[in-house]
């Protein structure tokens, strides 16, 4: 599948419009609990994460690009 393949119908409509997926996206979007995503977010990921200082964004679309693919 392309990368850019993105289809925007994969998604909740709350999330359409962000470019990066904070923590408590991610916990809801999966329904983890926040260890648990914290833990998750510390391994080797099948999409895209950029920490800032303390901070972890993920990128939306290799995000969803991955949710749809599993």
């Amino acid at each position: 599948m392309n990368d850019n393949a993105f289809s925007v119908g994969a998604c909740p409509a709350e999330y359409r419009d962000k470019l990066f997926l904070t923590p408590a996206d991610i916990m809801n979007i999966l329904g983890i609990s926040e260890n648990s995503c914290y833990r998750y977010l510390q391994s080797d990921l099948p999409f895209t994460k950029v920490k800032v200082g303390k901070l972890i964004r993920v990128n939306a679309r290799s995000f969803w690009n991955w949710y749809t693919a599993s």
